[in-house]
């Protein structure tokens, strides 16, 4: 049987981390990328590394796992097969072409400043590589102030309502593949999923 991240936490002799009250969601959310083949991971903040330790542990069919990190001297997880290290600034819009050259991510953790303004920076730079079928997690959102506007139009494109009454020209690309969301304490999941245009357009009467 599968152990779960709950229970790998509770015999936990690795490197530390920090994501003890989100491990029982994630192990809902994670579970339909367990079997899956060339599983790719995306993890923005990753401090000590302990969190990639954790994946590396619960994931058996790992391809990549990057993690990114401001400042390279705080990383003391070992480099190793399928992991990888970009060490840069996420408020800089040219670094996230290194994180593009990866191409697609099944999974994208964003745990790094937790301002507003630099998740929805790292947002809009990365959801458009976000494989179709994958989820964007977004940690700590409460520590922000300003986000209140961002998960608003989040709802907004999950839902539907920025289509404009079938207007399909007034789409974007958010209304479109965000599939749905998940608000918690502290936590945002955006699932990406293309919506097909029976199902996005039809007359409100």
């Amino acid at each position: 049987m599968q152990t779960t991240l709950q229970e790998l936490e509770k015999d936990w002799d690795g490197v530390e981390f920090e994501k003890h009250h989100f491990l029982e969601t994630y192990d809902k959310e994670f579970k339909k990328f367990l079997n899956k083949d060339n599983l790719r991971i995306l993890e923005l903040g990753i401090d000590k590394g302990g969190s990639l330790h954790l994946w590396q542990k619960y994931f058996s069919k790992l391809s990549l796992l990057v993690g990114v990190e401001k400042y390279s001297d705080k990383i003391i997880i070992p480099l190793r097969h399928p992991l990888k290290f970009e060490i840069g600034d996420l408020r800089e819009n040219s670094f996230y072409d290194r994180l593009k050259k990866y191409g697609s991510f099944d999974i994208i953790i964003d745990d790094a400043s937790h301002d507003a303004s630099d998740i929805i920076q790292s947002f809009e730079n990365l959801f458009p590589i976000l494989a179709d079928g994958g989820i964007y997690c977004i940690e700590n959102a409460g520590y922000s102030n300003g986000l209140e506007k961002f998960a608003y139009q989040l709802l907004l494109n999950a839902n539907g309502i920025t289509d404009c009454l079938d207007y399909p020209e007034r789409m974007n690309l958010y209304s479109w593949w965000i599939k749905s969301l998940h608000i918690e304490n502290q936590l945002i999941i955006i699932r990406k999923g293309l919506w097909n245009y029976e199902e996005r357009h039809h007359q409100v009467r």
